[in-house]
């Protein structure tokens, strides 16, 4: 026996395979969110679960940047008076794109402002 998973708005479907014991388990389950209060924190426990699952299973490139990526890319951006893209507080991929297009100008900037501080 399969769960689906159901994406309506991309109309993509994934199947996960069950055993018996835990299809039969979570018909139980299902059963009971009839009940609102139980609805309600099943619907809680799975999307906190589908949250820390999820990125886990993403290719590298679309997981969350690092704190300490997003630390220096908003550091670049405010040195160098760039914008930075949407898509790279997102993506670690499109992070590392604009951390590589601009870090050694950054550094560089910071380096000749520290000789004018010195001098």
């Amino acid at each position: 026996m399969f769960l689906k998973l159901v994406d309506t708005d991309n109309d993509l479907t994934m199947e996960f395979p069950l055993d018996y014991a835990q299809r039969e388990a979570l018909t139980v389950q299902l059963i009971r969110l009839s009940d609102e209060r139980r609805r309600h924190d099943f619907g809680t426990r799975l999307a906190k679960h589908l949250m820390n699952s999820v990125s886990d299973l993403l290719d590298a490139d679309l997981q969350e940047p690092t704190d300490a990526q997003l630390g220096y890319a908003i550091a670049i951006s405010k040195q160098l008076g760039i914008s930075l893209p949407s898509d790279a507080l997102r993506y670690k991929g499109s992070m590392h794109d604009f951390l590589s297009r601009y870090a050694d100008l950054y550094d560089s900037r910071l380096k000749a402002l520290r000789q004018e501080s010195k001098d």
